[in-house]
């Protein structure tokens, strides 16, 4: 094995790297726009059922919280 050889592997292992690197970044990415989008979706959702609980009378059947949703 020369220096050659050596310094070849070098760079391989360096691009390796930077490609895990840009991997792990991108998924990292994903992770925070698909938190953010449930998030949105959450607030939307409360946002329409105060809408509506504001629109409606107010009785006594009307006073109980909505079930949860699993």
């Amino acid at each position: 094995m020369n220096v050659d050889d050596f310094l070849f592997g070098l760079i391989l292992c360096g691009i390796g790297l930077a490609a895990a690197c840009f991997r792990s970044e991108y998924v990292h990415l994903r992770e925070l726009v698909a938190t953010e989008r449930r998030r949105q979706n959450a607030m939307r959702e409360l946002q329409l059922e105060t809408t509506r609980a504001s629109r409606q009378p107010a009785t006594a059947a009307h006073c109980q919280p909505p079930p949860r949703a699993l």
